[in-house]
């Protein structure tokens, strides 16, 4: 079955509300079990590469987003507004 198979539009509120709360439970039991499986498969991926995964991780900090702009650059822009 797939979601577009999944017809709700029959459901009534109480049921509707039963099946969220069957939904949250199963998304929270996913979250416990996926969220360390899923760390382990990059810890196991990092170190067939030779790195740590603290290593992958610290690599794309400084890379996101725009460059800082230095303390004169900000105290120059607030001089100016």
């Amino acid at each position: 079955m797939t979601l577009t198979d999944l017809d709700i539009s029959a459901f009534n509120y109480p049921e509707l509300n039963e099946l969220k709360g069957k939904i949250e439970v199963r998304m929270e039991d996913m979250r416990e079990t996926g969220v360390p499986a899923l760390r382990e498969r990059f810890v196991e991926e990092a170190a067939a590469l030779g790195v740590t995964l603290e290593e992958v991780v610290a690599s794309g900090k400084g890379k996101r987003g725009r460059p800082r702009k230095s303390r004169q650059e900000a105290e120059e822009m607030e001089a100016v507004l």
